[in-house]
């Protein structure tokens, strides 16, 4: 919410589309004020120029400026110019791990979970887009995560991602330019462990996929969709062909 709100700030005139993806462990938590296990950098979006210079002159503010600079040495995974990280690479060494085939299949408890129906992210997430301008097309993303993750019918955790699923897919039928591109439960063909890398993080043919449904999405709400959808294979070694 915060880079929203940053990205409107800056780009209100020119923005032609938005597309959120809907992590379920953070957006389906009730804790309103759940921001992840890293911590944020919010002063870099700060309405408030004494808390951003604050911010300047923190010692990793400073590092990152050395390394920029070349006076420090880079160590650090970077990304490209457009902001595009390949995160492949830097998930080479944990691929290889044998214990990577057993942490990818450990099921959590499927009775846990929001049983209390309410949706603080949802809510204010609503905000959010019922104030955006009419023109701006919206898609809203449910990412895959691996089978082992996804709770088991008929259980708790399963009732309470469901509902959280029919939350956010609401918020999207009550706002025109809106779409949902749902990768919430299984795809067939798209559930082998040689296609992520842990039980959140998706590899390149999945990520294509689902990419390419994202623009069909953005075409579909333009009034220019695609007459023929691509149909995709994916081989045991992760290969993915489009015809």
């Amino acid at each position: 919410m915060t880079v929203l709100d940053w990205f409107m700030r800056h780009h209100a005139d020119s923005a032609e589309a938005l597309v959120i993806s809907l992590n379920r462990d953070t957006w389906c938590t009730q804790d309103p004020k759940r921001i992840g296990q890293s911590p944020f950098p919010f002063w870099r979006f700060s309405t408030s120029h004494l808390e951003y210079l604050g911010g300047l002159v923190s010692v990793s503010s400073l590092e990152q400026a050395g390394r920029r600079l070349g006076i420090i040495r880079n160590t650090k995974a970077q990304s490209a110019a457009d902001g595009y990280w390949d995160y492949e690479p830097f998930y080479a060494g944990k691929m290889a791990d044998p214990r990577r085939l057993e942490d990818l299949y450990t099921r959590g408890s499927d009775q846990s979970g929001n049983l209390n129906a309410t949706y603080p992210a949802a809510d204010l997430l609503g905000q959010k887009l019922q104030a955006l301008p009419a023109d701006l097309s919206v898609v809203l993303v449910f990412p895959p995560v691996f089978t082992a993750k996804q709770p088991q019918p008929s259980t708790p955790r399963y009732a309470a991602e469901q509902a959280c699923r029919k939350r956010f897919s609401d918020l999207a039928l009550q706002r025109p330019n809106t779409a949902i591109v749902d990768w919430w439960l299984d795809r067939p063909g798209m559930t082998g462990p040689e296609l992520f890398i842990d039980q959140i993080h998706y590899r390149h043919p999945v990520a294509r996929v689902l990419e390419e449904e994202i623009a069909t999405a953005l075409q579909t709400l333009r009034g220019n969709a695609p007459a023929v959808r691509p149909v995709h294979e994916v081989s045991s070694e992760g290969a993915s062909r489009t015809r």
